[in-house]
């Protein structure tokens, strides 16, 4: 009677778990690994294989990604000429996306000089042909496997890809510390000694805060006010602007102000700049 009954239960959920595992991998970001590029004649077909695989794994250990390959993708990208530029009409690229089910191409790139590695990945938009976060690393292959190198490198480049770039120990501590200091000083309006830190941490860690964006907004406005030539003032704003671009970016898919809110704060701040849309 307790096994019927267990499995009644069990038939009576089991839609449930399908239903909830299908919603949470629908809410990720559906990432195509293409075979890399030989830039080199040294790259063999065990190279693109371990490169390919474990940027598989990498990806797919990305917090609201997926990673996946399928036989036909690459030759399917090739017959619609679809290359790192992502330079093919609207159509084709929507197409393409509704074929495969994929929002991005994952292209990469391997160089080989001796025991010295180097490796190129770009994320591709199916959609718009949008190249984000292009990522590199470099390395050599030891005494030991060569796996254990092109693992941490896959790692580190699918982190990178997804704007998790791995900071160096030293690089993240004087982040933190220049993250308090601009912190600091735009609370009191401090505008002029906020700025150098501030810089040093929207260039060198642009994902560790989302006071970089905030409180961004009020440094470089100070320093539009500032200007005293058109050049000035263009570059600043252009900056200002660029600044949004990057939130979206880093922290896009944040609860508080995703995406839409922050496309909402830019075209209100360029309407605020130009009123006459010039």
């Amino acid at each position: 009677m307790k096994r019927i009954l267990f499995f009644i239960v069990f038939i009576g959920i089991l839609p449930m778990l399908i239903f909830s595992q299908e919603t949470q991998n629908s809410a990720k970001k559906q990432v195509a690994i293409l075979e890399p590029m030989a830039v080199t004649e040294e790259v063999g077909i065990i190279h693109r294989s371990m490169v390919r695989g474990e940027m598989v794994k990498a990806i797919g250990r990305q917090e609201g990604y997926a990673a996946f390959t399928r036989q036909d993708i690459d030759q399917i990208m090739n017959e619609h000429n679809f290359r790192a530029s992502g330079m093919v009409d609207d159509a084709t690229r929507k197409r393409l996306g509704a074929m495969q089910g994929v929002d991005y191409v994952c292209i990469t790139k391997i160089t080989l000089d001796g025991k010295s590695f180097y490796l190129e990945a770009s994320l591709v938009n199916i959609e718009t042909g949008q190249i984000s976060n292009p990522a590199s690393q470099y390395g050599e292959f030891n005494s030991g496997s060569s796996l254990g190198c092109l693992v941490n490198a896959c790692e580190k480049l699918a982190a990178e890809l997804v704007g998790k770039k791995q900071y160096t120990t030293q690089t993240l501590e004087d982040c933190k510390v220049n993250l308090a200091l601009f912190t600091e000083y735009a609370k009191v309006k401090n505008y002029a000694d906020a700025y150098e830190p501030w810089m040093n941490v929207y260039t060198e860690c642009p994902s560790l805060s989302k006071n970089i964006y905030s409180l961004g907004v009020r440094i470089l406005e100070w320093k539009i006010k500032q200007a005293t030539t058109q050049e000035e003032f263009k570059a600043t704003f252009d900056q200002l602007m660029k600044l949004y671009d990057d939130r979206i970016q880093y922290f896009g898919n944040d609860s508080k102000k995703p995406t839409p809110a922050i496309l909402e704060d830019k075209a209100s701040k360029y309407n605020e700049y130009f009123p006459n849309g010039e």
